[in-house]
């Protein structure tokens, strides 16, 4: 037998069989590693197209469009669809800046490892806070000091003056 993937002869004892064709181990493990990040890239494609389409956009936008320029920042820039959507979230939601219409999804490239930097950051502080324990919990007690009366306001004679 022939592994497809590597195209070296295999015995069938040691293949592993994945539908009706057989691999070297390797291969197969190497296979469906594969086919897992496929999955997952599928995904994530899934949650940028959802974000952009019913949060961003609110359901008034242009996919193809918008999914032109997925693709160029993919190919050109080797970016994550999971990364652009965090991109996203980033500018729009941690940051506050306003969509502007016709924009289409543009700033990612320019914010793309601004977000990197700030995604380090907070798992960096989440995982510093994951071992911190809070020891005693203490309540303080802050009295403010009450108005006194005591003294006496001195009244003014008009008729003196």
């Amino acid at each position: 037998m022939i592994c497809p993937d590597c195209k070296e002869h295999v015995l069938k004892s040691e293949a592993t069989q994945i539908g009706r064709r057989y691999f070297h181990p390797e291969c197969a493990e190497k296979r469906s590693k594969q086919e897992k990040n496929s999955d997952t890239e599928k995904q994530e494609l899934k949650e940028l197209k959802d974000y952009i389409y019913f949060d961003l956009y609110e359901k008034k936008v242009n996919m193809p469009f918008i999914m032109k320029q997925v693709s160029e920042f993919k190919n050109e820039y080797g970016y994550r669809y999971k990364g652009m959507e965090l991109t996203l979230r980033y500018f729009y939601g941690t940051l506050g800046n306003s969509m502007q219409e016709g924009h289409g999804i543009g700033i990612i490239p320019f914010m793309y490892e601004e977000t990197k930097k700030h995604i380090r950051t907070v798992m960096n502080v989440k995982s510093s806070l994951k071992d911190f324990e809070v020891k005693e919990e203490r309540v303080i007690e802050i009295n403010t000091p009450k108005k006194s009366d005591n003294k006496r306001i001195r009244r003014i004679d008009m008729d003196s003056l």
